[in-house]
């Protein structure tokens, strides 16, 4: 198999040197979490998990390193380092419930993640407070082998959320075979409805659809009351954004940072 951060004759020589950056910046400790709660629209104390997303700690890339590393295919060993430090977390904080976002393309079955899998099978009252986001910024490299990638978490206790439905590649079909416990609406459905009704009647049957494929629904992107009365009309209980809370590099428990293990 290639190694997607060697250089070869067809390979764009900007992504390749901005994957190097990315690995080095991780290796030096510069990327750390940052939590955004899913919360009840109905009683916003309510939280359903905190979702990790990454941040990086240092001057300005200069670019974006998830969209960079998915193009190299090389978002493997990032994936595995944030899953670490939230399993880390979690250990450390018996009551918190964490989100993962893993990209499609890393979702594969391989030996890998065994490690990972094998502090799991440990823990099983840990893989029950964890929620694995897959995103879908990139298309898995083999839908199969990410089905049986989602397989296995399940089994393991974890919960499965499939992320910005809608707006990537994850088609209805997949959905269906993932059988995801979470579905979360792509912001965008959201912020459109506020242009028209037509728009509205779009994002109202979708989040509808999502009900119907899985158990749980997140709408993304909650800005404004005018958001939340949308979400609300749709019969959404879970929701997501600004109008709740920002992002905070502060951990949910523990008030201090989570830097990435590199």
């Amino acid at each position: 198999m290639n190694d997607p951060l060697e250089a070869g004759p067809a390979q764009d020589r900007e992504d390749l040197r901005n994957a190097r950056l990315v690995y080095r910046q991780l290796a030096q400790r510069h990327f750390l979490l940052a939590f955004q709660p899913v919360i009840d629209g109905h009683e916003p104390s309510r939280v359903l998990y905190h979702e990790s997303l990454l941040r990086h700690d240092g001057p300005d890339l200069g670019f974006n390193p998830i969209a960079a590393l998915e193009r190299r295919n090389a978002m493997g060993l990032l994936d595995r380092s944030v899953l670490t430090s939230v399993i880390t977390t979690l250990e450390q904080h018996p009551h918190l419930h964490l989100g993962c976002n893993l990209s499609a393309q890393s979702a594969s079955d391989g030996p890998a993640w065994q490690p990972l899998w094998a502090r799991l099978r440990q823990r099983p009252e840990l893989a029950a407070r964890l929620v694995l986001e897959i995103t879908e910024s990139a298309a898995p490299a083999d839908p199969a082998r990410t089905l049986a990638f989602i397989a296995q978490a399940q089994a393991l206790g974890c919960r499965l959320a499939i992320d910005d439905f809608g707006a990537g590649f994850a088609s209805l079909a997949f959905v269906r075979q993932a059988r995801p416990d979470i579905l979360k609406v792509d912001r965008g459905y959201l912020h459109r409805a506020r242009e028209s009704r037509s728009e509205g009647q779009v994002f109202h049957h979708l989040v509808r659809l999502c009900q119907g494929l899985a158990p749980q629904v997140v709408v993304e992107g909650v800005e404004d009351e005018q958001d939340h009365e949308r979400a609300l009309a749709t019969g959404a209980v879970w929701m997501q954004g600004f109008y709740f809370a920002r992002p905070s590099l502060q951990s949910p428990v523990a008030g201090c940072r989570v830097l990435l293990e590199g």
